[in-house]
């Protein structure tokens, strides 16, 4: 019985074994190789569709805490407090450190990532509805939607767009 080898082990084989493949190499040798790559492929594929619905939970929890503290900072504000670090004023310290925990620079790449393939498969939309309705009007039309996504996808992979207000000025610069 063979061992079961572990995913760095089975690649390193899988490369090895192709390294050494010839026309006397035996079938039934490429196939149980081919086996076992595709198994730890799968057994890949759903740890890595698991991780996805993971961190797709992880930013949804983060934006719904990031708009309890902007909302947060927003009465704080409009109670005339004003964020000053390691104040005495418990108030203006506690704005401060809600000010810095806004910042996720992390999580808005995430997000920014997730819309950037939203917008992406939308410009994949467009290109098909152009292919399908030639005509020049509609073909026109739909090609600079998709330059608009696309420029857009650029924008969002950048790090440029991150907010909604973010959103709202781009269509108010009509880019």
């Amino acid at each position: 019985m063979q061992k079961k080898l572990s995913s760095k082990e089975l690649v390193a084989t899988g490369y090895q074994f192709a390294a050494n493949l010839s026309s006397d190499t035996p079938l039934i040798d490429m196939a149980k190789m081919v086996s076992q790559l595709a198994t730890q492929l799968d057994v890949a594929l759903v740890a890595a569709g698991k991780a996805g619905k993971q961190r797709d939970a992880v930013l949804a929890e983060n934006v719904v805490k990031g708009d309890v503290i902007e909302r947060l900072i927003g009465q704080f504000s409009m109670a005339g407090y004003h964020a000053v670090q390691n104040s005495l004023n418990p108030a203006q310290s506690l704005l401060h450190d809600a000010m810095q925990a806004q910042k996720t620079p992390a999580t808005d790449a995430m997000l920014n990532a997730v819309r950037a393939e939203g917008v992406e498969m939308f410009v994949a939309f467009n290109q098909q509805l152009a292919e399908r309705y030639p005509t020049a009007m509609v073909s026109k039309s739909l090609e600079v939607m998709e330059l608009n996504a696309e420029q857009f996808v650029i924008r969002l992979r950048a790090g440029t767009e991150t907010t909604s207000s973010q959103y709202e000025s781009l269509a108010k610069d009509g880019a």
